[in-house]
């Protein structure tokens, strides 16, 4: 049986994790509710790629799936329906079994006394942090489906930037990748048949072609050895970016090289939707991914969304 690790709260106010053996997280779910048990999260136990960063079974949501909730969320909300029936309706609709829990575990918190702000931030990263400042917003101003509505206008904006980008890098890594298949075989399979070609003349060669006959040789005879060292690398190198110094690192290269202004071109266009203060600096933090700038650009965007429901209330 797997096992799962569950937090939970006892009437006497105590509030313990422990690991427990079940067949599904739904199973212990209603074992614990029946032993009287508060349950705040359920998890499946790590296993040995969990542990790696980057290579662990994160469960996310396509984002044309997410957008379809909220389309759908903004639609019942506007019906008049109140925010648990919608979620109930929701969750039903919903294939993905992982969107489903979240949904669930939502639903839960929501009835149980949070905001929605606050349950959708409960899920970490399966949700956007922007997307609970949306919420929030949105709930001190009682506009939650307007709300939205513009973080839906502003999600597809980004997916369309996103999709032209891909497009653009789609040629230089098919030609990136034919390189570095053209020099394997070089290396490997032509840099040998030329070392024994230049054997039966027994003249000095040059150094950079003693070199690369080295370089060949060395690959030729322990080239399981270096993939595994490069395997190794890619891995540690994937742990270190995890890290917060790794980010910060990270972050500072993408400034120095310029490679933040890519999300700059289309910020008029999520200006015209009031999304970003026109011209402003948000649209810099959000496409390159900052740490620090991030987290300003998502509570500024917050402030300016509440600020244009509470227009949008006045006026109407």
């Amino acid at each position: 049986m797997p096992e799962f690790i569950a937090k939970v709260g006892t009437s006497d106010g105590v509030v313990m994790e422990r690991t427990y053996t079940a067949d599904s997280e739904d199973a212990l779910r209603t074992d614990l509710q029946e032993r009287d048990y508060l349950v705040f999260e359920v998890r499946r136990k790590s296993g040995f790629l969990d542990a790696i960063p980057g290579f662990g079974s994160k469960q996310t949501v396509r984002m044309k799936e997410f957008l379809l909730f909220n389309q759908e969320l903004a639609a019942l909300i506007r019906a008049g329906l109140p925010i648990i029936a919608s979620l109930d309706i929701l969750t039903e609709r919903r294939k993905n079994p992982a969107f489903k829990k979240a949904l669930i575990d939502v639903r839960d918190k929501v009835r149980g006394g949070a905001s929605l702000s606050e349950a959708f931030l409960a899920q970490g990263e399966m949700f956007p942090g922007i997307y609970s400042a949306t919420l929030a917003s949105g709930e001190r101003s009682g506009e939650i489906a307007n709300v939205l509505l513009r973080y839906i206008a502003y999600q597809k904006t980004m997916v369309t930037l996103k999709r032209k980008v891909t497009g653009a890098l789609i040629y230089p890594a098919i030609l990136f990748v034919l390189m570095i298949g053209l020099i394997a075989i070089l290396i490997t399979w032509v840099v040998p048949k030329f070392t024994e070609f230049y054997k039966d003349f027994g003249a000095d060669l040059p150094l950079l072609t003693r070199m690369l006959i080295g370089l060949s040789a060395f690959a030729t005879q322990k080239g399981l050895f270096l993939l595994a060292g490069i395997a190794v690398g890619v891995v540690a190198f994937r742990a270190w970016l995890r890290t917060p110094p790794g980010r910060l690192a990270l972050d500072r290269t993408w400034r120095r090289c310029g490679w933040c202004a890519v999300a700059g071109d289309d910020r008029d266009d999520r200006s015209r939707e009031g999304l970003t203060a026109r011209r402003g600096p948000g649209h810099r933090a959000i496409g390159c991914g900052t740490v620090h700038r991030r987290r300003l650009v998502g509570h500024l965007e917050a402030r300016v969304l509440e600020a244009l429901t509470r227009r949008i209330h006045l006026e109407a």
